[in-house]
């Protein structure tokens, strides 16, 4: 007489990690030389409005993501993500970023005797006189700034050039 086959082996069928393990993302990484994209690093954005918001709806960036973000793939799948980076063939002048201005215009016209101090090398470097009163956008208020820092004689070779979104 023979022993059933579960008495010494049990198997459970199923598959493992199903949701853990993650999957290769497609993206594109685009190459470019427009200096509004820092050296050394790379930007993603999800939408072709995001690229257009960055670096303008005029950029060849932000034609080429409206051509990339229309794609579909055999399997109906859109790309969710494209990715920049930037190669830069000659010296670059300083530039100055930072986050996502959220001050309103309007807080910066009341500014008519500012003041920023900026950090290199662990020394400050501090502009006084700033008026914003006159300004009507976030380029103005960059031209400001712009301004004070290529009067100084560190700062002003190169010229150092600003970016406000």
């Amino acid at each position: 007489m023979a022993i059933a086959f579960p008495k010494y082996i049990k198997i459970t069928s199923g598959v493992g990690a199903g949701t853990a393990v993650p999957t290769r993302e497609f993206m594109g990484r685009i190459v470019t030389s427009n200096i509004l994209l820092p050296t050394d690093t790379y930007m993603e954005f999800t939408s072709a409005a995001d690229v257009g918001v960055y670096f303008g709806t005029t950029s060849s960036e932000y034609n080429l993501a409206l051509f990339y973000f229309s794609w579909i793939n055999k399997t109906n799948q859109s790309i969710s993500t494209i990715s920049f980076v930037r190669w830069a063939s000659t010296n670059s002048p300083p530039r100055i970023f930072g986050g996502k201005v959220t001050t309103s215009i309007a807080a910066f016209q009341a500014i008519t005797n500012g003041g920023i101090a900026i950090y290199l090398s662990n020394s400050p470097f501090t502009f006084t006189g700033l008026n914003f009163s006159a300004v009507a956008t976030y380029a103005d208020i960059a031209a400001v700034l712009q301004t004070a820092f290529n009067a100084s004689p560190i700062l002003s070779s190169p010229p150092v050039l600003l970016h406000l979104t």
